[in-house]
């Protein structure tokens, strides 16, 4: 049941219930313009050359993530795989081996700031 003096009392058509459109200007403002598709030279610039991460370009060019995904793909720049390579490839297996034979498992891979079973993992990994 209505109450008297609700937004919805009244003759009860659907299109009552929506506010309109010059009422959502009012609250709201004008909608906002789309951002410009970021430049092919401001991505080289920023992505390739200084090696800035998509969500910093996006941030930097006032535009959204997905649009410098669609500007990347449309330029032909391939984007930087998400993965980032173990810290542990760059340490020699025998320096691993020599910390893991004095602290123990657990205490090396503290050492290194890594799980323990990424260390085992890594190691025998390397081993083979």
């Amino acid at each position: 049941m209505k109450k008297p003096g609700h937004p919805q009392a009244g003759a009860g058509a659907k299109n009552d219930r929506l506010p309109s459109l010059e009422v959502l200007r009012k609250f709201y403002g004008p909608a906002p313009r789309p951002a410009a598709k970021p430049a092919r030279a401001d991505l080289q610039k920023l992505y390739v050359r200084e090696g800035k991460s998509i969500r910093e370009v996006a941030a930097l060019l006032g535009c959204t993530r997905d649009m410098v995904h669609r500007a990347l793909r449309e330029y032909g720049i391939e984007a930087r795989p998400v993965a980032r390579r173990s810290r542990l490839q760059e340490i020699p297996l025998e320096k691993l081996e020599a910390e893991i034979a004095a602290q123990g498992l657990r205490g090396a891979a503290r050492a290194f700031g890594v799980d323990h079973s990424t260390l085992a993992q890594h190691v025998r990994g390397r081993r083979s």
